[in-house]
């Protein structure tokens, strides 16, 4: 098997447990309104406390280029000032201990509302185009129902990491999230594809799980924004 077979196989198998869970659901367009919090059980050291030591990459299919962009992270460039208020980007947010609230903005738009960081997603249903400006943390993001399962397509994200250890994304990765409701469990099948950095699809799943309503911690912090990005990104 060549190593461009193996993403590939990775990605259909995802591809069809996502397939598995809408032919078994009840409904199509499932009622994900609500609110929802991280049962953090895939890559639990990765995913909490300190995270991933530098060097570690098990899993990511990065290149020659992501790798090097890796290697030069500094651990200590999260201490810095301007980077206490950064927030994590929509390609690797999810994986954090994220709570958060699915509902309606309007016909057209789900919005996401999260407590980590006070962080939004919007999730546009009528395929609108990226409106052009400054690239956001959360990128610019379009849903389709297919059944139950809800795909959305996230592009145009500011450069940030898929893990926090230096691991990198460029402004051209783009995210194919696949969201599927089953009980009171929610999962998220997330593939990351990045011309730049990686030799092949990074695939995770991360589950949810429904929760009474709760009160967001508010984050009064802004990030500095420098003029090449945020610095060691």
């Amino acid at each position: 098997m060549s190593i461009t077979q193996r993403p590939r196989r990775a990605l259909t198998a995802c591809i069809a447990v996502a397939t598995l869970f809408t032919a078994n659901a009840a409904t199509a367009q499932q009622d994900f309104w609500g609110y929802w919090e991280p049962v953090i059980h895939e890559d639990a050291r990765y995913r909490g406390g300190e995270g991933a030591h530098k060097g570690d990459y098990a899993g990511i299919p990065l290149n020659a280029e992501g790798r090097r962009a890796a290697d030069a992270w500094d651990p200590d460039e999260y201490y810095l000032p301007e980077l206490q208020c950064a927030p994590h980007g929509a390609a690797y947010i999810m994986r954090g201990p994220v709570r958060f609230h699915f509902d309606h903005e309007d016909d057209d738009t789900i919005l996401m509302r999260m407590e980590l960081q006070e962080q939004e997603r919007r999730f546009h249903l009528d395929g609108r185009e990226w409106p052009g400006g400054e690239l956001e943390w959360q990128g610019h993001s379009t849903a389709r129902w297919e059944g139950e399962t809800l795909t959305v397509v996230t592009t145009h994200m500011r450069p940030r990491y898929l893990r926090r250890n230096g691991v990198p994304h460029s402004e051209d990765a783009v995210m194919t999230e696949h969201y599927v409701r089953h009980g009171d469990y929610l999962t998220v099948i997330a593939i990351v594809e990045d011309p730049h950095y990686l030799t092949g699809p990074f695939v995770r799943s991360s589950t949810f799980v429904k929760t009474e309503p709760f009160e967001f911690i508010p984050y009064p912090c802004e990030p500095i924004i420098w003029p090449n990005g945020v610095p060691g990104v």
